[in-house]
C-alpha cells in the first residue's frame, strides 16, 4: 500500500513538472537547507537536473531490427534505461524512482533529510502564503520533501506571508527570497530578513530596492560601525535618484507626487519632468518652468525664459537678476547656496536678496516691528530711502525720529504723573 502511494505521488509530481507551473523540491522540515547544494539520488535510468529534480533521460535507443520477410519478430535495441514497448518503440521508464536524499552538511558532516511523513504534513511543515481574492497556494509531498503545486498563486490576488521557503521552491536558484513585506519573491544577494547588523549580513543598494519597496534607500555604515540600513526617501539627504523617488512615491498610501529627485539628489520633488539638467531646457517639450526651477535647483531657482528665436530655457541664481525677486526665491537661493547665506528676503523693490529679520513686504511682515536695520536693508540707505524705523516701529521713514519723539511710553506716563503731583501740591499749599 505504501509503495502504491509513493508511485501515485511520483506520477503526480511528474505531471506537474511537465506543465511547468510547479515549484522545486525543498525540505520544509529543515528550511535552513533550502538553497544549499542538494544532490538528487535518481534510479531507474533517470538523471538529476540543475534543480536536483529527477528527470527522464533523452531517448538514446531506437529499433534496429524488425525481422525479415520470413516473419520473424522485431526487437528494438534500447539503451540509457529506456525499454521497448509492444510496438518496439523505445520508451522512458514509467516513473521517477529517485529523489533528493542529502542537502548539504551540518558541522561538516552529512545528514539525511527529515521526511514530512503523511501526505498532509507538507502544509504543516511548509509556510504557505495567504491569498485574498485569488488562488490558494498549496504544497505537495515528494518522498522526503515538498514542492509548491502552482507558483502563480501569489500573482492572483492580495498576498501576504510569502516566505524564503516558498520562494526557494518557486524560483530556481539561490538568489530568490521573500521581500520584507512578505508580498513577493525577489532577487536578492541574501535573505531580506535579519540584515544590516554586521559586515556578513550587510545591506546593499540593490538589495534595499528589491527587499524594501517603501524604504529603498541604502544607508552605508559609518566609521567604526558595521551597521547598514534601508530608509525612506524622506529620511535621505543624499544619493536620491528618479528611480528611488518613484519607488518611494508609489509604495505609500496614498501615493505621492514627489517622483523626481532634485538636481542635488537631496530630496524628492513634485515636478512636471525630471530635474536632470542634461534632459531639460533644450526644446519646448522639455522646457524649464518657474515652478520646476524652484523645486529642482534650490541654488538656482530663477527661470530664464527662452529668448526670441530660441527654445533654450534655464534656471539661474538670485544674484544674477535684478527684478522679480520674492521672499520664496531668495530663501531658496540662501539655503541652496554653499555655504548658506543670510540673504533670505527680497528687498522692497524685488531687485536683490537682503538679510532682513522679517519680510520687507508690509503685508507679509504682519505685526512684526520695523527696526532701523531692517528698514535700511529693505529700502537702501540713499537719501529719502525710508531707511529709519518710526518711533512705534510700524513703518519706515526717510528721517530718523528726534529723541523727544522717541521717549518710551512709560517715560511719558511718569512725566505726566509728576506734573500732576506738583500741581496738586501747589493747590494744597
Amino acid at each position: 500500500m505504501n509503495k502504491l502511494l509513493a508511485i501515485i505521488n511520483i506520477i503526480s509530481f511528474s505531471v506537474l513538472s511537465v506543465n511547468g507551473g510547479s515549484g522545486n523540491i525543498v525540505d520544509c522540515a529543515q528550511p535552513e537547507l533550502n538553497g544549499t547544494a542538494c544532490v538528487a539520488s535518481c534510479t531507474g535510468g533517470y538523471v538529476s537536473d540543475a534543480n536536483q529534480i529527477c528527470q527522464p533521460p533523452a531517448v538514446t535507443g531506437a529499433p534496429v531490427s524488425c525481422g525479415t520477410a520470413n516473419g520473424t519478430v522485431c526487437v528494438a535495441s534500447c539503451t540509457g534505461g529506456y525499454v521497448s514497448d509492444a510496438n518496439q518503440i523505445c520508451q522512458p521508464p514509467t516513473a521517477v524512482s529517485g529523489a533528493p536524499v542529502s542537502c548539504g552538511t551540518a558541522n561538516g558532516s552529512s545528514f539525511e533529510l527529515n521526511c514530512p511523513g503523511a501526505s498532509n504534513s507538507c502544509s504543516d511543515k511548509c509556510s504557505t502564503p495567504k491569498v485574498v481574492g485569488g488562488t490558494a497556494c498549496n504544497w505537495q509531498p515528494n518522498y522526503e520533501n515538498c514542492f509548491v503545486t502552482d507558483c502563480s498563486c501569489i500573482e492572483t490576488g492580495t498576498v501576504t506571508n510569502v516566505t524564503d521557503q516558498f520562494c526557494s521552491s518557486c524560483k530556481a536558484g539561490a538568489t530568490s527570497f521573500a521581500n520584507t513585506a512578505g508580498t513577493a519573491c525577489v532577487v536578492s544577494s541574501a535573505s531580506c530578513s535579519s540584515r544590516g547588523t554586521n559586515a556578513d549580513n550587510a545591506w546593499t543598494a540593490a538589495d534595499c530596492i528589491a527587499c524594501n519597496p517603501s524604504t529603498p534607500v541604502f544607508v552605508a555604515s559609518t566609521a567604526g560601525s558595521t551597521t547598514t540600513s534601508c530608509v525612506n526617501c524622506s529620511a535621505a539627504t543624499s544619493g536620491l535618484t528618479d528611480s528611488l523617488c518613484q519607488t518611494c512615491a508609489k509604495n505609500v498610501s496614498p501615493a505621492l507626487k514627489t517622483i523626481y529627485a532634485n538636481s542635488a539628489g537631496t530630496a524628492c520633488v513634485a515636478t512636471s519632468a525630471t530635474c536632470a539638467s542634461d534632459s531639460r531646457g533644450t526644446t519646448t517639450l522639455n522646457a524649464w518652468t518657474a515652478a520646476d526651477c524652484l523645486a529642482c535647483t534650490p541654488a538656482t531657482p530663477i527661470l530664464v525664459p527662452a529668448a526670441t528665436g530660441s527654445n533654450t530655457t534655464s534656471c539661474t541664481s538670485c544674484s544674477t537678476i535684478s527684478t522679480g525677486l520674492t521672499d520664496i526665491l531668495c530663501n531658496a537661493c540662501a539655503t541652496g547656496a554653499s555655504p548658506p547665506t543670510q540673504n533670505n528676503m527680497a528687498n522692497t523693490a524685488g531687485s536683490a536678496c537682503v538679510a532682513a529679520q522679517y519680510s520687507c513686504n508690509q503685508t507679509s511682515r504682519g505685526s512684526n516691528k520695523w527696526t532701523d536695520a531692517d528698514c535700511a536693508a529693505c529700502n537702501g540707505t540713499a537719501a529719502n530711502a525710508n531707511q529709519y524705523a518710526s518711533a512705534d516701529g510700524s513703518r519706515c521713514e526717510a528721517t530718523k525720529p528726534s529723541p523727544s519723539n522717541t521717549l518710551p511710553t512709560s517715560t511719558y506716563s511718569c512725566y505726566i504723573f509728576a506734573s500732576s503731583l506738583i500741581i496738586l501740591l501747589s493747590i494744597l499749599i
